[in-house]
């Protein structure tokens, strides 16, 4: 964590944080259908500072590796 951090400039270094989403529809009819939709969060799981040091709040941590999974049905 402490190699993200720019105590001279107190600025945290650039990162990238990889996501992704699918969305997959199971059934569609005519007035019916069911979607199947997957999100993945920080898919490197990378620790994200996103905050250092603010004013206001004290240091801020990205939210590790997540996965999400949404079915949606429509009628």
């Amino acid at each position: 964590m402490i190699s993200h951090l720019n105590f001279d400039r107190g600025r945290i270094h650039p990162q990238i944080s990889a996501n992704a989403s699918a969305r997959i529809d199971l059934y569609r009819g005519e007035a019916k259908a069911i979607t199947l939709q997957l999100d993945g969060e920080n898919l490197n799981n990378h620790l994200n500072v996103i905050d250092f040091g603010g004013l206001f709040s004290e240091n801020a941590i990205g939210p590790g590796r997540s996965v999400f999974a949404r079915l949606t049905g429509t009628f």
